[in-house]
C-alpha cells in the first residue's frame, strides 16, 4: 500500500483534542485510505527510533499523501502544512463543520466533516475523502507551489539530482542511509545482489526497516536462466560459473533475513537485466550494467521521486516484479522464502 501521513492535532493522553484527533482517524482518514490504497499514519503512531521531528519532516516530504485536519487550529498542524505547501506535496484539508477556515488557507478546497452518528453509519464522510484522494490523483500531473506557481517546490532543486562517475561513489553510508529513510517500500534489483552482504551495518539496516514494516523486495538473476551467459561479458572461462555462485550467495543473504518481516525474493528466469538499482520512497540509485567495465565501476544515476526517471524506474522494476511472480527461490527447508 502506499504511505499516507495525517497531520493533526494530537493532543494528551484522555483529553478532548486525543479523542477527536483519533475518531478522525479511525473513522474517516483511515478507511478512505486503505480503500484508496494508502496506509494512513500519525505522527505519534510511528514507533520508529530517532527524532519525532526529522521523522516528521521525511513523512511529510516522502509519503505519497497528506492529509491534514485543521480541527482546533493547532499550531504544529499549520506548520506542518507550511512545508507541504512549499513542497507541493499531495494534500487534502478536513476541518469539522461550524469551524472558520483561516483566511490564507481559504482559498483550498476543504472538507468540513462531522463525528455523527448518522454520518458514521452512512460513511458520508469516507466516501467524500475517497472521491477526493481519486481526483487528487487524477490531476497530479504536474507538482507546483499552491500559493506561488513560479516557486522551486522544496527538496526538488536539481542539487537532487547526481551523476555518479562510478556506482562505488556511492558511498557505503548513503547505502545505509537509503535503508534508514524508506518509510513504505525498499526495492533491490540486480544479477546477484550479493555485494550488500559485506557492507558493514547494511543487514541490521535492513532489520530496522523490516521492523518498521517497510515492503524490501529483491528481484534477482535466476542462475539457471539461459539469457544469464549473452549477458555477460566472458572475460574468463570460468566466469558464468562465478557469476552463478555470486547469485547463490546473493539469494542466501536474503533469505537469512528470514521471518524478519515483509522482505520477498523473486527470481527472473528468462530475459536479461540491464541495469541494478536500489529504491525506496524517496530516490533510486541506478547502474546500468556493461560489457566494457565492471558494475563497480560503471556510472550511477541518482534520481529523487518527483522526476520522471524514478518514475520510470518503478515502472520497470514492477513490471519485471509481475514478471517474476510464482518465481521466489526455493527455502532450504522446501517453502518459499517469505
Amino acid at each position: 500500500m502506499k504511505s499516507c501521513f495525517v497531520i493533526s492535532p494530537i493532543g494528551e493522553a484522555g483529553s478532548d483534542v486525543r479523542s477527536h484527533a483519533d475518531d478522525v482517524f479511525d473513522f474517516i482518514i483511515k478507511p478512505a485510505a486503505e480503500r484508496a490504497g494508502y496506509k494512513a499514519q500519525r505522527a505519534d503512531h510511528d514507533s520508529a527510533p530517532g527524532m519525532i521531528t526529522e521523522q516528521m519532516y521525511d513523512h511529510i516530504l516522502i509519503d505519497n499523501l497528506l492529509i491534514a485536519v485543521l480541527t482546533y487550529h493547532n499550531p504544529n498542524v499549520f506548520y506542518e502544512i507550511a512545508i507541504a505547501e512549499a513542497a507541493a506535496r499531495p494534500l487534502i484539508l478536513l476541518i469539522e463543520k461550524g469551524q472558520k477556515i483561516p483566511f490564507d488557507i481559504q482559498h483550498r478546497r476543504v472538507i468540513s466533516y462531522e463525528l455523527s452518528i448518522r454520518a458514521h453509519s452512512t460513511g458520508t464522510y469516507v466516501d467524500q475523502l475517497v472521491r477526493s484522494i481519486a481526483e487528487l490523483e487524477a490531476g497530479n500531473s504536474a507538482s507546483k507551489v499552491s500559493f506561488r506557481a513560479s516557486l522551486t517546490p522544496l527538496g526538488s532543486g536539481q542539487s537532487a539530482w547526481r551523476m555518479l562517475p562510478r556506482s562505488e561513489d556511492f558511498a557505503s553510508q548513503e547505502r545505509i542511509s537509503l535503508v534508514d529513510s524508506a518509510t513504505s517500500i525498499l526495492w533491490y534489483q540486480g544479477l546477484a545482489l550479493s555485494s550488500f552482504a559485506k557492507l558493514p551495518g547494511f543487514a541490521d539496516a535492513i532489520r530496522r526497516a523490516l521492523a518498521r514494516s517497510v515492503e524490501v523486495r529483491v528481484l534477482i538473476m535466476d542462475p539457471n536462466n539461459p539469457a544469464l551467459g549473452h549477458q555477460l561479458r566472458t572475460s574468463a572461462d570460468n566466469y558464468v560459473s562465478l557469476i552463478r555462485s555470486q547469485i547463490k550467495e546473493g539469494i542466501k543473504f536474503w533469505q537469512g533475513f528470514g521471518s524478519a518481516g515483509k522482505l520477498n525474493i523473486r527470481l527472473r528466469r528468462d530475459g536479461t537485466m540491464f541495469a541494478a538499482f536500489q529504491l525506496n520512497d524517496s530516490q533510486v540509485v541506478w547502474t546500468q550494467y556493461s560489457y566494457i567495465m565492471d558494475t563497480s565501476d560503471s556510472p550511477s544515476i541518482v534520481a529523487p521521486n518527483h522526476a520522471p526517471f524514478y518514475k520510470s524506474a518503478r515502472q520497470e522494476f514492477e513490471w519485471a516484479w509481475d514478471a517474476a511472480a510464482d518465481q521466489a527461490p526455493r527455502s532450504r527447508r522446501g517453502g518459499r522464502a517469505k
